[in-house]
């Protein structure tokens, strides 16, 4: 028997055995496009995918840490439908879940608190790629714009102006972006040539990567890169982040995953307002499509 059937089969000990090293899964909700969940209409937005530690494998249920941002909690509706996902080895399994409330989190795993979600009735092996050059393992990744930072101290201006902006679409929603908008959107740090990635995951302290190798040699050199973020119809204007590259590994396909720790050396302020940022965008999409600004 292939071994990727057979691990189709025995889902639950793969499962099991992920759970016993505290290893982690992936969590999506899939937007909702015209075509369906993940797929390309409109009003279709990018699917944002959570790391998450899966902590055991019950009975009739999981128990994983909660999905997190900046270092903050993000909520999951009870009975939200999720996509989940883990890789053993070379490839990637996905199946459908429903979140079921809060649980006390097993004492080894020294959280406070776990998400139960249901337990799936079987897994699916999944494509890895959308394209010939990106990974996406079957989601509706959002591209992200990376540009290597050559002057550190140039970050607080960028981030600032960033903010400045989502804030007030925060808080005039009914207000078009105007010439001023689309000049603060280009206030950047000094960097240098822009490459492009991949959004693979979220994680509590950082995000993960997928890259070419010649975009990952563009940033690899340089100890910060400022990366942008683009979730419309949610977030009508981009998220500007700061990163810098904690691991590296290059995947079957020829593609480098790299995780990244967000940084706010230059602009500290910014760690509470990614957390607020990606709380609300979650809020919008398990309401049903309503945009950031409507959730405030």
């Amino acid at each position: 028997m292939p071994a990727h059937r057979s691990r189709t089969e025995n889902w639950r000990q793969c499962l099991e055995q992920i759970a016993e090293r505290t290893g982690a899964i992936e969590l999506a909700v899939r937007t909702l496009g015209a075509n369906g969940p993940g797929q390309t209409g409109q009003g279709n937005g990018p699917d944002i995918v959570w790391r998450v530690k899966l902590l055991d494998v019950g009975a009739r249920e999981l128990l994983v840490t909660s999905p997190a941002a900046a270092g903050q909690r993000v909520e999951l509706a009870s009975q939200q439908m999720l996509t989940a996902s883990y890789v053993i080895g070379q490839n990637r399994w996905s199946f459908a879940t429903t979140v079921l409330g809060d649980r006390p989190a097993p004492a080894r795993s020294m959280d406070g608190v776990a998400i139960a979600l249901s337990l799936p009735t079987s897994v699916n092996r999944c494509p890895r790629r959308a394209s010939e050059r990106i990974a996406t393992g079957g989601f509706n990744l959002p591209e992200v714009e990376c540009w290597p930072v050559l002057d550190p101290m140039t970050i607080a201006a960028a981030e600032s102006a960033n903010r400045a902006m989502l804030t007030r679409v925060w808080t005039k929603p009914d207000a078009p972006l105007g010439s001023d908008d689309r000049a603060t959107e280009h206030v950047m740090p000094e960097v240098g040539p822009r490459v492009t990635a991949r959004l693979v995951n979220i994680s509590g302290g950082g995000i993960g990567l997928s890259m070419t190798p010649e975009s990952h040699s563009a940033i690899d050199r340089h100890a910060f890169t400022f990366v942008r973020v683009r979730l419309a119809p949610h977030v009508p204007a981009p998220l500007c982040l700061t990163v810098r590259r904690a691991h590296s590994k290059l995947e079957s396909d020829g593609l480098i995953h790299v995780g990244c720790a967000l940084d706010y050396t230059w602009s500290p302020e910014g760690q509470r307002f990614i957390a607020e940022l990606f709380a609300r965008y979650m809020t919008c999409i398990q309401g049903k499509g309503r945009r950031l600004v409507d959730a405030a």
